[in-house]
């Protein structure tokens, strides 16, 4: 009897996160970390990345590839993420169109101000700023990405797609109510084309809360509604965070 061929993973080029890229201070926004990994991975259709540890800005990551998953690590061996490929996402998205999404609304609360995703001082960051849709467990928010966003043909990074999916969960699970710190702890997520110019919208709502986890789902709109990408996301609040609140953190979401 012949013995079974051993398995060997294979180490693909470094992975460095621009500090334009970020999300909570000093790392990168999650959404972003999680597409270029599974783009230098090579994993592609509906992906699955759970996210272990804050990624560093402008520091070189080594990816870890073995069949259809992959891994993250810091130079000293330790595990941030791993992404794997998964069935394709159920495609149940409230419709929404573009005249029905409310206009931004002003939270100063906001305790990440600078993430690519969300945060209103980042410069050249996205801005997406959902606001509740009244009469629904719903945010949403009008979005037309840049063109400095796309490639030479018109489309937009599928990175900065995953980003746009990414913070708009984490408002799902306030709605009208103060932002609290949560962390991005897994995004599975399914992205189509999207080309730069086209207005669209993107659309969150909370699915469900126990204890420190919380999930969520976002979806990407075109103007007529069809669904251009989705996710399904885990956010954790920090232990520190829920020992501020008196443990109420799921009364957050």
């Amino acid at each position: 009897m012949s013995a079974e061929p051993v398995r060997t993973a294979s180490v693909a080029a470094a992975l460095v996160i621009p500090p334009r890229f970020c999300g909570p201070p000093g790392s990168g926004n999650g959404g972003y970390v999680a597409a270029r990994l599974a783009a230098l991975a090579g994993i592609r259709g509906t992906v699955e990345v759970t996210l272990r540890r804050p990624t560093p800005l402008a520091t070189p990551l080594r990816v870890v590839v073995d069949g259809a998953s992959a891994a993250l690590e810091a130079p000293d061996g330790e595990r941030l993420a791993e992404a794997r490929a998964v069935a394709e996402l159920p495609r149940e998205v409230p419709a929404l169109r573009l005249a029905a999404v409310p206009a931004p609304v002003a939270r100063p609360e906001h305790p990440v101000p600078g993430c690519f995703g969300c945060g209103p001082d980042h410069a050249r960051g996205l801005r997406i700023l959902p606001a509740p849709v009244a009469g629904t467990r719903l945010v949403a928010a009008r979005w037309t990405p840049q063109r400095e966003l796309a490639g030479p043909d018109g489309r937009v990074d599928p990175a900065v797609v995953w980003a746009a999916l990414d913070c708009p969960g984490w408002f799902a699970l306030h709605g009208a109510r103060p932002l609290q710190r949560m962390l991005l702890g897994r995004i599975t997520a399914s992205v189509g084309p999207l080309r730069a110019g086209e207005p669209c919208v993107v659309v969150a709502w909370p699915i469900a809360s126990e204890g420190r986890r919380h999930d969520a789902a976002t979806a990407l709109l075109d103007a007529a509604g069809r669904v251009l990408a989705s996710s399904r996301q885990v956010w954790i609040v920090p232990r520190a965070e829920e020992r501020a609140s008196g443990g109420r953190a799921a009364a957050s979401a």
